[in-house]
């Protein structure tokens, strides 16, 4: 009866893992903190140059007004349009003289505010 069974196989021995290569703790930790100041000083790099960006546009604005103003023979105090959401929506958006539409349809009243040195509307 003993004879007809395969033969037993021997367990296979369990190897404990071992690294390739062993792992500088230190260095890896260098290179860490390298990688985590420059990420941090290309935020503010990126952060500057859009204020940047941001002052000169509303710069080149209102010299464009003050030259319009000019031209026109008034003092360049403030920009009045007609109708306050002429310039800052497009024409789908804009709803009687105070209203836009927002983007599911629900209108939404504009408010005159004193915002960064100049009057101005907001939804």
């Amino acid at each position: 009866l003993r004879s007809n069974l395969p033969p037993k196989v021997p367990a296979m021995e369990v190897l404990p893992f071992r690294s390739l290569a062993p792992v500088n703790e230190a260095h890896t930790e260098l290179v860490r903190v390298k990688e985590v100041k420059r990420e941090e000083q290309l935020r503010l790099m990126s952060k500057r140059a859009f204020q940047a960006q941001q002052a000169s546009a509303v710069e080149f604005r209102r010299s464009m007004s003050e030259g319009l103003l000019k031209r026109a023979g008034q003092q360049a105090t403030e920009v009045k349009f007609q109708h306050p959401n002429t310039w800052r929506y497009a024409k789908p958006q804009r709803q009687l003289k105070h209203q836009v539409l927002q983007g599911d349809g629900r209108p939404k009243m504009l408010s005159r505010v004193f915002l960064n040195g100049e009057w101005t509307y907001c939804a």
